[in-house]
């Protein structure tokens, strides 16, 4: 019988698995999985791509630097099962199914740790750098999301080529509209659940971080689906080409992302904002005098007051917490034009799953740490000479250099050290990896209650924590203190959830 799975490479899919996988917004049909490919056996007893080309059942797609299914003459980027004697090949398809990335679990790892400590608590003082910069600059908590579009585009990428049969392109973009909607219901849901009170539909916040992967999945997802994957001719031999293979394969989908990000960049230093100007991008208030009080964000949060209005994103108008001291209003950094930079850095993310799946193993970390290099050479380059500054709050290009950077430098680290010779299985990492997603909501939902369902003479444990424990100490010092306990009992709390679900062979996906 065949077995008929879709692997959508969403956010939450590093590869194949075998584990029971639950959709959290109703059951979606069996035919949908978890990984980057569907797996099935046509009517024809053959294959159909995405494209709706037929290939032989027992093969994988191959695609020469021209994007087209091989011929004979061809020199595929990725073996091909057809190219090899029959037991090769179907021992490389049986390993195909079962072999997850390792590394790409442990990524997504870091990252939900990451993110369920730092937004446990406010860190102040010497331990600032722990949170959100207030605006421009880098702090620790800058690098979690970007961690989470990365692994989103590496997991698009894995098996997404070399793994589509048999489904019509209107199948798949439903499967990934239904994905986008589960993924931006949740986020709503997540960012104003209050212990549960009736929702003010007039204040409810829109922009969401589940919103943001969301919306940039269905963006980079449809891209890859329906832009051709033929390189012009006269570029084929060109000394690029042969040098940047993964772009070369998608080259239309490159093309497509860098020309939007070039008008998003005009609206961006172009658009004349009433009370404001061009090219503003600082974070209003106090900044530069008061001169720019109304002007938090410049032309991008010019474009979500206008979109949302102010009641609808995040504080409802009112002061941010990371820039509270600088008095920004009005601005969301979940907002709409910072869409188009997430899309660049998931593209990127998928870039470095072409790596993965297409270079020798030898070469893989050698071109990881190449484009770290190169897109860290590019943010620094936008940073110092201010014409771009680093800024979360913005999602600036040069921000999305950097952190894609390190995310690669990250990447290939954790690739070393789970491959051969030391195939370290992730630990932890990799457990909490695969149901990150799923983790997250359960650490915005349910962590802080289940926490202080523990009491101590009629106190909660948050209480406990931040009064009775630290009361004599400098204000600075116990409250970053009463921050750093209460983080970790956060964190502990989600890598037991995550190793329970893990013991059940059970991955929930949105």
């Amino acid at each position: 019988m065949a077995d008929h799975r879709w692997h959508g490479g969403g956010p939450n899919d590093p590869g194949d698995d075998s584990a029971q996988t639950t959709h959290l917004l109703g059951q979606l049909p069996a035919s949908y999985g978890s990984g980057g490919s569907y797996q099935g056996t046509a009517s024809n007893g053959g294959a159909t791509s995405l494209d709706g080309s037929a290939e032989d059942s027992a093969s994988v797609l191959a695609v020469n630097v021209n994007g087209l299914p091989h011929d004979k003459d061809a020199i595929p980027l990725f073996p091909t099962a057809s190219a090899m004697p029959a037991n090769q090949g179907e021992s490389l398809l049986n390993r195909q199914k079962t072999k997850r990335l390792v590394c790409l679990d442990a990524l997504r790892g870091v990252a939900i740790l990451g993110m369920v400590f730092v937004n446990a608590a406010e860190f102040t003082g010497p331990l600032a750098w722990i949170g959100h910069s207030q605006w421009n600059g880098l702090h620790f908590a800058d690098f979690v999301m970007p961690l989470f579009l990365v692994s989103m585009g590496a997991a698009l990428s894995v098996k997404y080529v070399a793994r589509t049969r048999t489904r019509t392109a209107a199948s798949v973009a439903k499967h990934v509209g239904i994905r986008t909607l589960s993924l931006c219901l949740w986020g709503i849901f997540i960012k104003n659940w209050d212990g549960g009170k009736p929702m003010e539909l007039h204040t409810l916040r829109l922009p969401s971080v589940l919103g943001r992967l969301g919306i940039t999945y269905f963006v980079v997802a449809m891209l890859i689906l329906l832009l051709p994957r033929r390189i012009p001719a006269q570029l084929q031999q060109t000394s690029l080409v042969r040098a940047l293979p993964e772009v070369a394969e998608f080259f239309w989908l490159w093309v497509v992302t860098l020309a939007v990000l070039i008008v998003y960049l005009c609206v961006v230093f172009g658009l004349d904002v009433p009370g404001c100007g061009r090219g503003y991008l600082g974070p209003g208030g106090l900044d530069k005098g008061g001169r720019f009080f109304n002007c938090t964000g410049g032309a991008t949060g010019y474009v979500d007051r206008v979109v949302f209005t102010p009641n609808h994103l995040m504080d409802h108008g009112q002061p941010a917490a990371p820039c509270r001291a600088l008095k920004c209003h009005s601005y969301d950094p979940m907002g709409l034009l910072g869409v188009i930079p997430s899309v660049l850095q998931t593209l990127l993310g998928f870039t470095s799953g072409r790596v993965l799946k297409t270079q020798a193993p030898e070469r893989r970390i050698r071109r990881l740490v190449l484009w770290a290099v190169i897109l860290g050479g590019i943010g620094a380059v936008l940073a110092v000479s201010r014409a771009v500054p680093i800024c979360k709050p913005l999602w600036s290009v040069s921000y999305v250099s950097v952190t894609t950077a390190v995310a690669f430098v990250l990447l290939a680290l954790l690739h070393a050290v789970t491959e051969a010779p030391y195939r370290w299985r992730g630990g932890i990492l990799a457990i909490v990896g695969k149901n990150s997603l799923a983790l997250y909501i359960f650490s915005e939902l349910c962590v802080r209650p289940l926490l202080n369902s523990f009491s101590h003479h009629g106190k909660t444990l948050y209480t406990v924590v931040y009064q009775e424990f630290f009361d004599n100490a400098d204000y600075f010092h116990s409250r970053n203190l009463g921050n750093a306990v209460w983080g970790t009992l956060n964190v502990l709390l989600v890598v037991l959830f995550g190793y329970y679900l893990h013991r059940k062979n059970k991955i929930f996906k949105l």
